[in-house]
């Protein structure tokens, strides 16, 4: 980079910036169907930056699944579901979704039947392990 300078180095730092992007994305798409599966889901939920944002997405994502479904589900997929210790993930208005939460809200819609399966299939709707979710 000690070649450019000025609005040309501004150029190729947004550039290489945008190339990042663009290829993080490109992974994400290309695994995204991975990213929802067990031990994978646990290792998103638990990492320190995207955790917050992943979980958040599931438990709307889980949370419109119960709304649609109705009796139809047949189980519980989030106990005390009311609860303000789950913090924000309900939106009236999806513009209201902060843009890193909106990221995996979409990817996790995409797959809404793997995201509710594996929820289930790990135990992450057993109400013991609601309050460390929470």
């Amino acid at each position: 980079m000690e070649n450019f300078v000025g609005e040309d180095l501004k150029f190729r730092r947004e550039q290489i910036e945008r190339g990042l992007v663009k290829g993080r994305d490109k992974l994400i798409e290309m695994t995204e169907r991975y990213l929802l599966r067990a031990p994978i889901i646990l290792i998103i939920m638990t990492n320190a930056q995207e955790g917050p944002s992943f979980t958040r997405a599931l438990l709307s994502v889980l949370y419109e699944y119960m709304v649609d479904q109705g009796d139809m589900i047949g189980a519980i997929l989030l106990n005390d579901m009311e609860s303000v210790d789950w913090g924000t993930f309900k939106y009236n208005d999806a513009s209201a979704r902060p843009s890193d939460e909106a990221m995996w809200y979409n990817v996790e819609m995409c797959h809404k039947d793997d995201v509710v399966h594996w929820w289930q299939q790990i135990g992450l709707n057993s109400e013991c392990i609601t309050h460390d979710l929470q």
